[in-house]
């Protein structure tokens, strides 16, 4: 069995708390994780975990262990990165776990750009709307809206993301335009859904759709079913064609802060490049 490969596995084991989440990051079965851990205690003829029916706790022997599996993990990881540096030529796997309307409407305009430029990176990307830990994450890079919460994670600021209200002509023709975000519960809002941990945008009384997914809202709003509040990169051809009108404008939610949040300082060679391309190439 591959040792360095059961040393991330026991380094994720410890992190998440888990062997069932390590082996989810991994994408291998919990079997398998358990294997690579039996593989090392076996060499070592020493137990690294105690396992409760609650929770794995680290032995002393399993202390002492992972402390040195992680400064191998970060030994590795600075040669690559020097290795790089040397070559002026970043290579490379890279995940990243973003909001679905920003991956769609920001990152897969400028990505093929970014593939030319570096064709020795490979991308992988989820689109993900739903509240992340990225210790827990499949990912090496997050990009996440809002207000960051403290944590023991870094960060790169990215933008701002603007959230605009908008309907169609029609809409409007057939409705008084609101004046006020009061009078938005007399209209046919449409809402978006969050996580579980909040609940839709809207505090109105008809709400006949609410979706996750921002483009499924703009079609309908497009269709003349009700107002939207969403990102201003996602309605602005609209706007610019004339299909949407942009209302409310001096009650527009304060712009939120984007950030690429990440685990380790300083960057590798190839997640610096790929921030930096995110960041000079976002326009808002």
């Amino acid at each position: 069995m591959d040792k360095l490969k059961s040393m991330q596995v026991f380094i994720d084991i410890v992190e998440l708390g888990s062997i069932t989440h390590a082996a989810l990051r991994h994408q291998i079965s919990a079997t398998m994780a358990g294997k690579h851990l039996k593989s090392l205690e076996a060499e070592l003829k020493l137990p690294l975990l105690t396992r409760t029916t609650r929770k794995l706790s680290l032995t002393e022997t399993g202390h002492l262990y992972y402390q040195s599996c992680k400064q191998i993990q970060q030994t590795l990881d600075q040669t690559e990165n020097q290795l790089q540096q040397l070559q002026h030529k970043p290579t490379g796997s890279i995940k990243i776990n973003a909001p679905i309307t920003f991956s769609e409407q920001v990152l897969a305009p400028i990505l093929p750009r970014f593939i030319a430029q570096y064709p020795d990176i490979n991308l992988t990307i989820r689109c993900d709307n739903n509240r992340v830990v990225l210790i827990e994450a499949d990912a090496d890079i997050l990009i996440r809206i809002g207000e960051l919460e403290d944590s023991n994670l870094y960060a790169c600021y990215l933008g701002e993301y603007q959230m605009i209200y908008a309907a169609s002509p029609s809409y409007i023709n057939q409705n008084a335009a609101p004046t006020s975000l009061k009078q938005l519960t007399h209209h046919r809002c449409l809402g978006f859904l969050y996580d579980q941990s909040k609940s839709s945008q809207f505090n109105a009384c008809s709400m006949p759709l609410q979706s996750n997914s921002g483009q499924l809202l703009l079609q309908t709003a497009l269709a003349g079913s009700g107002i939207v509040l969403q990102p201003k990169i996602l309605l602005q051809s609209s706007l610019d064609s004339g299909r949407l009108v942009q209302l409310l404008t001096d009650k527009s939610p304060q712009t939120k802060p984007i950030h690429a949040i990440y685990k380790h300082k300083p960057l590798s060679v190839k997640h610096k490049a790929l921030i930096d391309f995110i960041r000079s190439n976002y326009t808002h």
